[in-house]
């Protein structure tokens, strides 16, 4: 072949990048300052699912409501969301089919939330995928209840409550799955290794 048989990096500029393996370090927590936002808001969620949403399943009619009955949720908070819903949000009391099977699979999905506050504490990688796919449908849902809030058949007489309960849902779903989906979310190059 003679001279045209030169090293592949001088014939393809770019192809000694593709031999050599990245090296990488996780990145500790106190280097992740803004994974802690994720971190609170999956804990404070997993509260907010075990007290606010349940009441939506356990309480499946607002208007046969007994505190004598029902010792949980408290009597507070049933009575602080059936007020929210007569001034604020008709979704939350009426409480059709499809809106209880959200909040249902929203519940399920409380263990996982917990798994991805911890995966974020210890920058594990097994939680990037679930992480991607709880954070897309986390954001969709949220659209789907605010577009029913806003447009539906239970429209809220203060659309810019609705609005500003709701937003924090969807930017945090959508900036979880930007967050994790990176190759390596929790570590960074430290110094190209060349094969062999």
């Amino acid at each position: 072949l003679g001279p045209a048989a030169s090293a592949p990096s001088q014939v393809f500029p770019h192809f000694s990048t593709l031999m050599v393996d990245q090296v990488y370090s996780k990145v500790p927590l106190s280097k992740r300052s803004w994974d802690w936002i994720f971190i609170l808001f999956l804990v404070v969620d997993c509260v907010i699912g075990l007290i606010v949403d349940l009441e939506v399943l356990l309480v499946p009619d607002p208007l046969r409501y007994n505190p004598a009955k029902q010792p949980f949720p408290p009597k507070v908070v049933v009575e602080f969301l059936h007020d929210y819903g007569r001034s604020t949000d008709p979704l939350l009391l009426s409480r059709p089919i499809w809106y209880r099977v959200a909040i249902t699979f929203k519940l399920l999905a409380i263990p996982l939330e917990g798994f991805m506050a911890y995966g974020f504490i210890t920058g594990d990688e097994w939680l990037q995928i679930p992480g991607i796919i709880f954070g897309s449908i986390y954001a969709y849902s949220t659209v789907l209840t605010l577009s029913e809030n806003l447009w539906g058949k239970h429209v809220s007489p203060k659309p810019e409550i609705v609005l500003a309960a709701n937003i924090p849902y969807i930017l945090f779903g959508l900036f979880l799955v930007l967050r994790l989906i990176d190759s390596r979310p929790f570590h960074r190059v430290v110094v190209p290794k060349k094969r062999n």
